[in-house]
């Protein structure tokens, strides 16, 4: 549930992440990858076809977890140093939080970010595949 604190604290950072994507993200292959590595698998291991389609199968008790996961994952990768990784959490965790929030400026930015993380799935599982042949 979306409440005005929430929002006010979310929508700049939403923002944020959105204009650093389109600044510097789309020309870091690195970034991409490991944006598309973390939601990829996390695809793969659902049984889902994309990343919306999983977003929007998630039950409140499984948001709420996945979420905690990425508080703690990303928190810790930032804390050793690794901040492209960390940024990648965020990223797909800012994407989560987006996919629950009516506001219709970050709906629309929400599907913005959901093309690029299914590109960068895709982008991953290509690489796999090729890797594999």
């Amino acid at each position: 549930m979306t409440t005005p604190e929430l929002m006010k604290e979310f929508k700049p950072r939403f923002v944020s992440i959105m204009r650093e994507l389109r600044e510097n993200g789309v020309n870091d292959p690195e970034t991409l990858w490991l944006i598309g590595s973390l939601a990829g698998r996390l695809v793969e291991n659902s049984g889902k076809q994309s990343w919306p389609d999983l977003k929007a199968a998630l039950t409140n008790e499984s948001y709420d977890s996945m979420l905690m996961t990425f508080q703690r994952e990303g928190n810790k990768l930032a804390a050793d140093g690794k901040g492209k990784a960390a940024h990648a959490v965020e990223t797909v965790a800012a994407s989560l939080i987006a996919s629950r929030m009516a506001d219709p400026d970050i709906v629309t930015g929400n599907d913005l970010m959901d093309q690029l993380i299914d590109r960068s799935i895709r982008a991953y599982q290509k690489h796999n595949a090729d890797k594999l042949n």
